[in-house]
């Protein structure tokens, strides 16, 4: 089987998760398969195992013109524009020196593990070790040059030569925005198929790592060149072009000139002895450039395109070009310069009216205050006597009742939006231009399955026509309920609207599942003289729950007396950053520590239930996780935080396995409560592998249903990938549940809430083995559970 390459895109190798097996991939010793591999990469006779062949040496092997030439094109990319660069074409070495010695500094190297150098012009770990007792760690390699300013990008090239499946546990990584000790940073790591971002604090060679997004199913293979950009507080990791992750950091880490230097790293993983060790790929390449080249480079392309373009016309035509060409140049420079600047917008707009010069309100924001209520005080009994007098008027003594307080109780300003009304908020605006979006401040609720708007023109006789077609639903920006403080929401057109002065727009707002609060007012309308429109802030209809807003609504179908109006603004620069983000959360266990001892432990990252006490159960051994002992029970951990959302990834590798059908299950498990009270299984033993329902918590791991059951021969190694949750277009499916094994889809069902809930309080995720009949149920060698990111 071929190696597979990006659809579109043929000259690049692409996901590790794409190419072949060791046994099955590329052989260095096989010319057929570097014939075949140089035929797809460069369109030629391929790789030549002779010394007239053109290009740089790999283990022996000489390239083609056709990689070649890629490799070198590669470079010459790599080079331009760049503040540092090194290709490590310079002879071998045991470390890594300087790309100009005496010029530039050499690199500054630390860690442990197999020594990394120069190896066949590239920096390579040393694979070579006495008896094949490789040497397991990780290298670090420091720039010797800092960037010149605080946003840049490191990028590097993968050594070409790279054999097979890329490793999946050897990590390749860069890391920008360094302190000048490398003790902190932002990392990207590249194995297995998967690249993970985040920033780390390194002690020595102990790196901790704080992950904030991932891409579970794309990485890099040989040739590839692996990007980490930085502009601010946003992270792209690119691979060959393509954008694999795109985060833009809440975290607050440090954006300044103590933080500008980059560095990369090389691992080597030996797992159990004697076992076949991994190497991270090595790099023929490393450069770092400032961010602002990529955005004049692109401007360059355009302006010699149209430049072109005008060199081939005649007359004002190539004053058109030119002229085009030079303001492409221009505005992207301008972008560069502008993109993270503060807003400075002179506007005559009160301050108490908004905040944001560029929107207009419903009603000023200064009138949004919050509403009090003075509690009553029991005084308790207490006697008024008469005086006693003489004469017409009789009077009563004074009774003292001693000290006491009023307490006040703070609410918010809201009104309800409910499910049968539609509501049009009027907003004039004042002057001409192009309006971008809504916005208004809601109380999160988790019940409501529906937030939809539209956009409509009032006439001068009160009717309304819609300008905008009904927004997709955003319920989602309602939050799940971690967050109870008020939210900003964000609507932002598909096509800006160009609106007159003096023009009357009317916001459409609907909800479905539950009402509604939104912050706003009630407000007194004074009686209007007649032909004015609108006779009031909002009027509204009640057409029933779940109907649509409509194309447009005649003066007499609406309710004029409405009094509570919601604060709604529309307007530019509606930032959806303004919506609190919940970060995602990301877990991965390799197990790769020394074997637990004691009570049965797996560390302090997990919460642990088993059916018994004593000394048998859940332990690590040989990093693997399974049952150690000679008690039958059974035990389930479940990962100790719960996953930010209800669209989740977990994983498995299977360790060692029985040929034989036996009693007891291993089980990976999802949609859990933290109690594991409910939840959903995939249960596997040899010969067979189940959807399973958890049952209950009393028996600490409990008692599963079966929901659907599949035949399969499982053999060491084998991956299990479960998906909770699927987005389809604009429509989200928490009840989806998507089991792959080896890649191979073996369920694909849905499984409802009332059968298995889900939502918040039942994201945990986790595993569970026992021991039945004298027999061990299947060991699990790996364990990874996180939010799908939304790349």
């Amino acid at each position: 089987m071929a190696e597979q390459f990006l659809p579109g895109n043929p000259d690049v190798g692409y996901s590790g998760t794409d190419q072949d097996k060791p046994a099955k991939g590329l052989n260095m010793g096989s010319s057929e398969a570097l014939r075949a591999i140089g035929e797809t990469i460069g369109g030629d006779n391929g790789f030549e195992n002779v010394p007239t062949a053109v290009g740089r040496q790999y283990d022996g092997q000489v390239l083609t013109a056709g990689l070649a030439g890629r490799i070198a094109t590669l470079e010459s990319k790599l080079a331009t524009g760049a503040e540092y660069v090194d290709l490590f074409n310079r002879g071998d070495s045991s470390t890594l020196g300087s790309p100009q010695p005496g010029t530039i500094p050499a690199w500054t190297q630390f860690g442990d593990g197999q020594n990394l150098g120069i190896k066949d012009q590239a920096a390579q770990l040393d694979t070579d070790a006495p008896f094949n007792l490789v040497d397991d760690g990780t290298r670090y390699a420091l720039c010797p040059t800092a960037a010149t300013s605080n946003d840049y990008s490191i990028a590097a090239i993968v050594h070409p030569a790279s054999t097979g499946k890329v490793s999946t546990r050897a990590r390749t990584s860069l890391y920008g925005r360094c302190n000048a000790s490398g003790t902190e940073g932002v990392y990207v790591d590249f194995f297995g198929g998967n690249c993970q971002l985040g920033r780390f604090t390194r002690s020595g060679t102990a790196i901790s790592r704080s992950q904030w997004a991932a891409n579970p199913s794309k990485s890099y293979s040989g040739s590839s060149t692996p990007e980490l950009r930085m502009n601010g507080s946003q992270y792209l990791v690119v691979v060959d072009g393509v954008t694999l992750i795109d985060w833009t950091d809440v975290s607050g880490f440090p954006v300044d000139g103590n933080h500008r230097f980059s560095m990369f790293s090389l691992m080597a993983w030996t797992g159990i002895l004697f076992q076949a060790p991994e190497f991270s790929s090595g790099l023929t390449g490393f450069s770092v450039r400032g961010s602002n080249y990529t955005a004049i480079e692109t401007a360059t392309s355009i302006a010699e395109g149209a430049q072109t373009a005008a060199e081939n016309a005649v007359g004002t035509a190539v004053t058109q070009a030119t002229a085009a060409a030079n303001e492409a140049v221009q505005v992207v420079q301008k972008e560069i310069i502008t993109k993270f600047a503060v807003f400075d917008i002179k506007s005559p707009r009160p301050l108490h009216e908004s905040f944001n010069p560029t929107v207009y309100s419903s009603f000023p924001e200064s009138q949004l205050v919050y509403g009090s209520v003075i509690n009553a005080t029991n005084l308790g009994s207490h006697l008024h006597r008469e005086n006693n007098q003489t004469g017409a008027i009789r009077n009563t003594d004074s009774t003292n009742l001693g000290s006491h307080t009023h307490t006040e109780t703070v609410t918010l300003p809201t009104v309800t939006v409910t499910v049968a009304d539609h509501l049009f908020t009027c907003i004039r605006v004042e002057q001409d231009g192009e309006l971008e979006g809504v916005s208004i401040a809601a109380v999160p609720n988790t019940t409501i399955t529906g937030l939809f708007f539209r956009v409509y023109v009032m006439s001068a006789t009160g009717d309304i026509a819609y300008t905008s077609p009904e927004s997709p639903n955003q319920k989602d920006s309602l939050g799940d309920g971690q967050v109870t403080d008020p939210i900003a929401i964000v609507w932002n057109f598909a096509d800006k609207l160009l609106m007159e002065a003096g023009t009357i727009v009317a916001v459409g707002m609907r909800v479905t599942g539950a009402s509604l609060a939104v912050i706003g007012m009630r407000k007194y309308t004074r009686p209007q003289l007649p032909g004015f429109y609108p006779k009031c802030y909002t009027p509204k209809m009640a057409p029933g729950a779940g109907v649509a807003l409509p194309d447009s609504v005649a003066e007499a179908s609406l309710d004029w007396t409405n009094t509570y109006v919601p604060h709604i603004v529309i307007g530019s620069n509606l930032l959806a950053g303004a919506v609190p983000v919940l970060e995602k959360r990301n877990h991965e266990d390799l197990f790769d520590v020394a074997d637990t001892s004691g009570f049965p432990s797996i560390g302090s990252n997990y919460s642990q239930r088993s059916t018994i006490l004593s000394t048998s159960g859940m332990y690590i051994r040989d990093f693997a996780v399974g049952w150690s002992g000679n008690d039958d029970g059974s035990t389930s951990a479940l990962y100790k935080s719960p996953m930010t959302t209800d669209k989740t990834y977990s994983r498995i590798h299977i360790g060692a396995v029985e040929s034989t059908v036996r009693p007891p299950w291993s089980r990976l498990l999802f949609r859990c409560s933290s109690d594991t009270a409910t939840g959903l299984a995939v249960s596997f033993k040899q010969g067979t592998l189940t959807l399973d329902r958890k049952n209950a918590a009393s028996a600490a791991i409990g008692s599963y249903t079966t929901i659907e059951t599949h035949a399969i021969t499982w053999s060491e190694g084998d991956l299990i990938e479960v998906w909770n949750g699927e987005q389809i277009a604009d429509i989200f499916y928490p009840g989806r549940v998507v089991v792959k094994v080896n890649g191979v889809t073996v369920v694909d069902t849905t499984v409802s809430a009332s059968v298995v809930p889900y939502g918040i309080g039942r994201r945990y995720g986790g595993f569970a083995v026992q021991r039945n009949n004298f027999y061990n149920s299947f060991r699990i060698r790996d364990f990874k559970i996180q939010d799908v990111p939304d790349v």
